[in-house]
């Protein structure tokens, strides 16, 4: 294959890159989510799946952090990406509290999106042609092929992924799989995010809880025990029972105690029996 030939397959299928990154984030949440879900009781899964993916969407957060930020900040100047730094760190910020509520999941979403069709691809796309321009031999990290002239219209950067009108090979391969990378973890985070609002809610918040069966009657006797090797079967039917119990108690002090209605009633009739003595008299 001529060097023209791998220069043209490198600018003309540059979408199978950017869409690799989306199916290794699918490859590595699913088996995760699965395992997740295999491993928790359906009694109490999803209030587990809800607490575990809390921790991964914190977890991801701080990945993002270290990869997409801290290199950032390393190999360009600050006062070109502070708003691209700005941005990334308000979606992180958003991503670890996405559990509070659902407006803010949704905000999530929308940043991530944002950030890896608006952001990270251009970034990915111009990487792409400066490593194959630089293997080709055609120039030395002195050119700029405008793939991020998007971000300049925006008014998020100087549209050139060129500090000081350069960059070295070694930053060209760093900022790529810095990128690469970064486009999985915004993936991961989109899945996370939206696997939680189908929990917590999607216009809504809801709470998770337990799921305790109903007894309509209580048995004559407890099946729970005291001995470990048996007692955690029962673990669930006792925490039945108590439900039970207090709702019992419940209704009894219902019905020990009148309501509004029944003493308004009862000092009514007294009134007319006093009323009515008087008048006898």
């Amino acid at each position: 294959m001529s060097e023209t030939a791998y220069y043209d397959l490198a600018y003309t299928y540059d979408f199978l890159t950017i869409a690799i990154p989306f199916v290794i984030a699918l490859a590595v949440f699913y088996p995760t989510y699965l395992g997740m879900f295999r491993r928790s009781h359906h009694r109490i899964r999803s209030k587990r799946l809800v607490a575990k993916q809390t921790r991964m969407l914190k977890v991801l957060s701080f990945l993002l952090f270290l990869c997409s930020v801290c290199l950032m900040v390393a190999y360009g100047e600050f006062g070109h990406d502070f708003l691209i730094i700005s941005l990334i760190m308000a979606t992180l910020s958003f991503t670890f509290y996405a559990y509070l509520h659902w407006l803010i999941r949704w905000i999530c979403v929308i940043l991530h999106i944002f950030l890896v069709i608006i952001v990270e691809t251009t970034y990915l796309r111009e990487l792409i042609l400066q490593l194959a321009c630089y293997q080709l031999g055609k120039c030395r990290g002195q050119s700029s092929f405008n793939q991020m002239a998007v971000l300049e219209t925006l008014k998020l950067s100087s549209g050139s992924i060129l500090v000081e009108g350069k960059i070295t090979f070694p930053w060209m391969c760093i900022m790529f799989w810095r990128t690469f990378i970064s486009i999985i973890l915004h993936y991961l985070c989109i899945l996370t995010i939206m696997s939680l609002s189908l929990k917590l809610g999607i216009v809504s918040n809801k709470m998770v809880e337990l799921q305790i069966e109903e007894i309509l009657e209580r048995p004559a006797e407890d099946s729970a025990t005291m001995f470990s090797f048996v007692k955690q079967q029962f673990y669930h039917k006792s925490l039945a029972y108590t439900k039970y119990e207090k709702a019992k108690q419940k209704g009894k002090k219902k019905d020990d105690n009148p309501s509004v209605d029944s003493a308004a009633e009862l000092l009514l009739i007294h009134f007319l029996n006093g009323q009515a003595s008087e008048t006898r008299a």
